[in-house]
């Protein structure tokens, strides 16, 4: 499972993200400002605080993302490592710096593949309609081609197993980058929501073959990290949790038709559960939605589940399930509407 946020120890590489060249230079002695040194020993000493700088820089990267990929819970911890990487993706020069050391030696950073979700993620950011006038600035600034050309070449043979698991280029670009490996989905459960977001940005130019892909992700390490049946109650679990609106984003006429079909296939599955195991999962819904409202962050899903509580309802297990729920505790009929 993924570490708990208690563990998290921000080793000096990382912290060197947060750090510019000037500052990195200080507290390694690099002392090229000196009046007494000559042209030629500040060049050399600048060419080698350069190489070191970036070289600690990927170093920090690969540390960085693989305990993004492993922690579950938020932290102020967490926040600073995020924020450490979110300072290189957005600097040019440093990102340029940052590939051509990946290409040089792509055997050293295993982690690099957890870093094209952060990249496509602070890509979208930017994308983003309400920014402040400043982020604007900020996000124009951003070389969007130069990174994603970036991720293709960590994810080269991750988007190749896809291709060959029946999926087509952008497809399979889309899921490496979030899924590039299923022992995430072993380890956290918020991979499934990072897939979900994943599955909204797709969707915004043509409907994802959601099947399809699950299929690609299930054949891309075999059942080493996760079944076939745990995977499927996982992110219909996660699923039925997002919330029916976006403030941040409108949405396409695809969107629409995607989420309407994902609606469709959820409540296919779930009705396929005894009505006992429906039951389980609906109360850990419940719970999610009783912890959200203590931190004043719930809101209406995407399913309300209150609907399927009628004679009228095609799904008998579900109804059958959500009129159980009411009939143990009045107050679960709020958290299924």
């Amino acid at each position: 499972m993924g570490k708990d946020k208690k563990d998290i120890e921000i080793p000096k590489c990382v912290k060197v993200l947060k750090m510019s060249k000037k500052k990195y230079a200080k507290k390694n002695d690099f002392n090229i400002d000196s009046k007494k040194m000559g042209d030629k020993e500040r060049k050399r000493k600048l060419k080698k605080l350069t190489l070191e700088y970036n070289e600690d820089i990927i170093k920090g990267l690969d540390k960085a993302v693989k305990i993004l990929s492993e922690v579950t819970e938020e932290s102020k911890k967490l926040n600073k490592i995020k924020a450490g990487v979110e300072s290189v993706i957005v600097d040019p020069s440093t990102m340029d710096a940052v590939a051509e050391l990946y290409k040089k030696h792509p055997e050293n950073y295993p982690n690099m593949i957890f870093l094209p979700y952060m990249i496509i993620s602070t890509i979208t950011y930017y994308r983003q309609e309400d920014l402040t006038d400043e982020e604007k600035e900020f996000g124009k600034r951003i070389h969007n081609d130069d990174l994603i050309e970036f991720c293709e070449k960590i994810l080269r043979k991750i988007i190749k197993q896809y291709k060959k698991h029946d999926l087509d280029e952008r497809t399979a670009f889309h899921i490496a980058t979030v899924i590039p490996s299923t022992k995430l989905l072993a380890g956290s459960r918020k991979w499934f929501r990072n897939l979900i977001s994943t599955f909204r940005l797709m969707s915004e130019t043509e409907v994802p073959d959601v099947k399809r892909i699950f299929k690609a992700i299930l054949k891309l390490d075999g059942k080493k990290y996760i079944g076939k049946k745990l995977f499927y109650e996982l992110f219909y679990q996660e699923f039925i949790l997002t919330k029916l609106t976006n403030k941040k984003y409108s949405s396409t006429e695809t969107q629409k038709e995607f989420y309407e079909k994902l609606i469709d296939m959820t409540l296919d599955y779930l009705n396929d559960l005894k009505v006992g195991k429906l039951k389980g999962i609906l109360k850990q819904y419940i719970k999610a939605r009783k912890k959200a409202e203590e931190f004043k962050t719930d809101g209406k899903r995407i399913i309300k589940f209150i609907d399927h509580a009628t004679s009228n309802s095609p799904y008998q297990n579900i109804k059958a399930a959500v009129q159980e729920l009411i009939s143990d505790d009045k107050d679960n009929e709020l958290y299924l509407s």
